[in-house]
């Protein structure tokens, strides 16, 4: 009896472990998903952007951990006149609202404080007023690479007609890997 009891503790313990192991390893895939789709959804704001400026509404900054920072203004419509501005949705439901000539967005790469008093790079897109005042900030990617000695989490370079942004995260956690994204869009606005 004593036998049996000791055998089936054993096996429950076993059992446990096992358990244990395989919840640690799903909790890891789902941070590699969910950190995959924040890199893809980042570059689809991107791509969107890009697409619906030129070269002359973009400026790219260079920060001092060798990340950028890109303003960028689209072509919109207000009172019936093409300019350039801002088209945002969560400015509010009207038109009127959502196209704000003079106004900027930012892809920028900032420092936030995390648990624990850690720091991790986080790329924002920002909306900025004509006056350069802050109206919106959305985080996008978190765990960027942190630049320096390192390679930079967002780089955008001009090649001829094409864009090319440049993602790299260094895994939201320690130990996950490495991702790297480029990707590359064309202004449909270059004549403009």
């Amino acid at each position: 009896m004593l036998v049996s009891l000791t055998l089936f503790s054993v096996l429950g313990y076993g059992v446990l472990l096992a358990l244990g192991v395989g919840r640690q390893s799903q909790d890891t895939v789902e941070e590699l998903v969910d950190e995959a789709q924040a890199i893809r959804g980042a570059s689809n704001a991107i791509l969107d952007d890009l697409r619906a400026t030129n070269a002359a509404h973009l400026s790219i900054d260079v920060l001092p951990d060798g990340n950028h920072s890109v303003r960028m203004q689209a072509s919109i419509e207000v009172g019936g006149a093409i300019t350039w501005g801002v088209h945002e949705r969560e400015l509010g439901p009207t038109p009127a609202e959502q196209d704000q000539a003079g106004w900027f967005v930012r892809y920028l790469v900032v420092d936030t404080s995390i648990a624990g008093g850690a720091v991790e790079k986080q790329l924002v897109r920002q909306v900025l007023d004509a006056g350069g005042e802050l109206r919106l900030t959305r985080t996008l990617a978190r765990g960027l690479r942190a630049g320096g000695g390192d390679a930079p989490g967002f780089r955008l370079v001009q090649q001829g007609a094409v864009w090319e942004v440049t993602l790299s995260t260094a895994g939201v956690h320690a130990g996950q890997p490495r991702t790297r994204m480029i990707f590359h869009a064309q202004s449909r606005n270059e004549s403009t």
